[in-house]
């Protein structure tokens, strides 16, 4: 109680009224006592998963102003994305924050299966997801830059500059995981081609690509961008005997979203950061 005080500029005696009038209004003790410790109530947890959101509309609300000042601002922006997403366009995107709301903080969410799977709970905890266009539907998005899938392989392993189709029907695959087989238009690539490949492992982490493949005969998948920044780690682009593809890679928000001051600047600043990022 001594710290949490001392964090909210607080006295100790006033935090602790404050947790016995929370236990009256709750009817919950919310701390208890376990051996020379607390933990929290079952309650206690369950009103801690819900202040994510809370906290984040109290801020947007006390950030309101008629005209946003970012250079001025002092607002976390949360951004879920991809390890290749941060390698690629994350570091784009801080500088140019860096340049317009230096006082601002990027907080970056490493997208998950867990992630994808909910993405409208998900938007209602962050300000936005970067997710290719094909995964997510119904809510409002912008679209960022288009990428392309490649292959990548040992660089001493046993194959050539150029992929076979049977070496891509023998091989085992490092593939990432995608929310549904039949919406990805990789795999629809695969399919068009008359190849099933082999998972024998699915990633959520592009950047450990190289450790998975690297000694192997597995062939991995995965943006050009991203695997473009990881040659010289044991891996190399191997040319696909049939076009892999494209991804869309767009930027989605929930509707609350749609009108706050600061949320337009900060898709603003997303959609310049990935022209430049781009060019």
């Amino acid at each position: 109680m001594t710290k949490a005080a001392s964090r909210l500029q607080l006295s100790q005696p006033t935090m602790s009224e404050s947790l016995r009038r929370l236990r009256v209004h709750y009817d919950d003790e919310l701390l208890s006592r376990r051996g020379n410790s607390y933990v929290l109530t079952p309650l206690a947890e369950r009103l801690t998963s819900q202040l994510p959101e809370l906290l984040s509309s109290v801020s947007r609300v006390l950030d309101v102003r008629l005209a946003y000042d970012p250079l001025h601002t002092e607002r976390v922006f949360s951004l879920v994305a991809s390890d290749a997403h941060q390698v690629t366009f994350g570091r784009t995107l801080a500088e140019l924050m860096a340049r317009e709301a230096p006082r601002s903080v990027l907080r970056l969410h490493h997208s998950t299966e867990q992630f994808i799977a909910q993405p409208d709970v998900v938007l209602r905890g962050v300000d936005a997801l970067m997710l290719p266009q094909e995964l997510l539907s119904g809510m409002p998005h912008i679209d960022l830059y288009s990428d392309a899938w490649v292959c990548v392989v040992s660089e001493d392993g046993p194959y050539g500059e150029e992929l076979s189709l049977d070496e891509m029907r023998r091989a085992a695959w490092v593939l990432p995981y995608v929310r549904s087989s039949s919406a990805s238009s990789l795999h629809a690539q695969f399919r068009g081609a008359g190849i099933r490949p082999h998972a024998a492992i699915v990633i959520e982490n592009f950047v450990t690509l190289p450790a998975l493949i690297a000694g192997s005969e597995r062939i991995g998948i995965g943006p050009r961008r991203a695997l473009e920044t990881m040659h010289g780690s044991g891996i190399r682009t191997a040319h696909s005997p049939f076009d892999l593809g494209t991804v869309m890679e767009s930027l989605w928000w929930h509707p609350m979203h749609e009108r706050d001051a600061g949320h337009i600047w900060f898709r603003s600043a997303v959609a310049r950061a990935a022209r430049e990022a781009v060019d």
